[in-house]
């Protein structure tokens, strides 16, 4: 079935119901003389739809009783613990953030009881001067490459 054929379809239930437009109401005139499958589903559906409207109504004999499903409110509660997680987590990374500024960097890995590592990122002024100072860094310079996977230090 193409599109325009299920369109058409949806028209014609549409216009059993009274809800389609004059517009709408030419162009499925149009497909309906083009499209013998469609015209044969456009009578067939009026057909049923004119004997069920003229059935009988049948009476209900059950009894109808409505609970409140726990489901619901469970549904309901899920984006308000997502929400508050988050919030949680923001607050956290905010105080934080606020704690560990305004510290240096060993003292925020002291705080942490872990100690802070030397790396080029926290190198303070006195372990580049240690670093300066030895003798490896004679080695490192010529080659310009790390003997064995040091530091490289650059000349000033």
């Amino acid at each position: 079935m193409q599109g325009d054929c299920h369109r058409a379809r949806q028209w014609a239930s549409v216009e059993l119901d009274g809800e389609l437009s004059s517009f709408e109401r030419v162009l499925l005139d149009a497909h309906l003389s083009a499209c013998a499958s469609c015209a044969e589903f456009h009578a067939a559906i009026g057909e049923t739809t004119t004997s069920l409207r003229a059935a009988p109504l049948e009476p209900f004999h059950a009894s109808i009783e409505l609970k409140r499903a726990w489901s619901s409110v469970r549904l309901r509660a899920a984006p308000l613990a997502a929400a508050m997680a988050v919030v949680a987590v923001g607050l956290g990374s905010i105080l934080a953030a606020t704690a560990v500024r305004g510290r240096s960097v060993e003292d925020a890995g002291a705080h942490a009881r872990v100690p802070a590592a030397k790396t080029p990122e926290n190198m303070d002024l006195r372990t580049a001067r240690v670093l300066a100072a030895r003798p490896e860094r004679q080695l490192l310079l010529a080659g310009r490459r790390p003997v064995g996977g040091g530091i490289v230090v650059a000349e000033p």
